[in-house]
């Protein structure tokens, strides 16, 4: 199991018998990205550096002694662990009171450069401020997409409108996509950048997509352990099922099982790991 098409398979298996059987694939999709955000949330709580995750950010055009970098999408970002200019130093956060119009107040050039967030970018407290910088911190992965292509061209495929899916720019940028139908099944490609209002993708399939293609997102959870998310799934559409009672305990022992071997998994294998890791808590 490694896409969202292999785990809507077996989920139509454990719910074949039960009221939930005729979900249709938005209800599917969303309880499995349910199970899957609170898998995720399971593996950050306990070993949070499992998804520690480091990037360059490049400066905007500054403005009024701040200048703007774009930011990896911000709700995929779970901690903040540092930021450091182009030398290794670190770059401390620094705290704005807001003035008329909301706009800011900033501190002199007198004062230590710092850095705040907006909506959807960081801000250095310095006009011209030309550096590149070095961010280090815990993403959280983007949720699992599923359906049948809108459309393709031979570098983009266009999300379907249902089921649903984040319309927030580049926030499945680095997701790999599978196409499990249609025209360029077999193949697999990496999202370079995504437009959320449209749901375009840019994306590098050897054949080019359609709007018969089946795309299925990969799982960023550990090869071998992805039931846990199916079975999740299970137990949510199962909850309310008066006649599976048996099967939901049967489920709920499984996934305890299912989540100690995971997160024993990723406990062994951070032990084993050779990388140096920044941490520093801002919260």
């Amino acid at each position: 199991m490694r896409d969202v098409y292999d785990m809507d398979v077996y989920l139509e298996y454990l719910l074949h018998d039960s009221q939930a059987s005729m979900w249709d694939d938005s209800k599917k999709l969303a309880a499995l990205n349910a199970s899957y955000n609170q898998v995720v949330n399971r593996i950050i709580e306990a070993h949070e550096n499992w998804f520690y995750t480091e990037t360059t950010l490049s400066p905007g055009t500054a403005a009024w002694e701040r200048t703007p970098y774009d930011m990896p999408s911000t709700k995929t970002i779970v901690k903040i662990l540092l930021l450091t200019d182009s030398n290794g130093r670190p770059i401390e956060p620094i705290n704005l009171s807001a003035r008329d119009y909301t706009y800011p107040i900033i501190s002199n050039r007198n004062l230590q450069t710092g850095y705040w967030l907006g909506h959807d970018k960081l801000y250095v407290n310095a006009d011209a401020f030309t550096e590149t910088l070095r961010l280090y911190y815990i993403r959280r992965p983007p949720t699992l997409l599923y359906g049948t292509a809108s459309a393709g061209s031979a570098t983009t495929l266009t999300l379907a409108s249902t089921p649903p899916f984040e319309h927030v720019d580049d926030y499945y940028n680095n997701t790999v996509l599978w196409l499990r139908g249609g025209t360029g099944a077999g193949e697999s490609a990496e999202i370079t950048d995504f437009v959320g209002s449209t749901g375009v993708c840019t994306v590098d399939f050897a054949t080019t997509p359609d709007d018969t293609s089946v795309y299925a997102s990969e799982s960023e959870l550990p090869h071998g352990h992805n039931e846990i998310v199916v079975v999740g799934a299970a137990i949510r559409a199962l909850m309310f099922d008066v006649g599976q009672a048996t099967k939901l305990q049967e489920l709920k022992d499984l996934y305890k099982k299912l989540e100690f071997d995971l997160l024993d998994f990723v406990e062994s294998r951070q032990l084993q790991a050779s990388r140096s890791v920044h941490v520093r808590n801002y919260d």
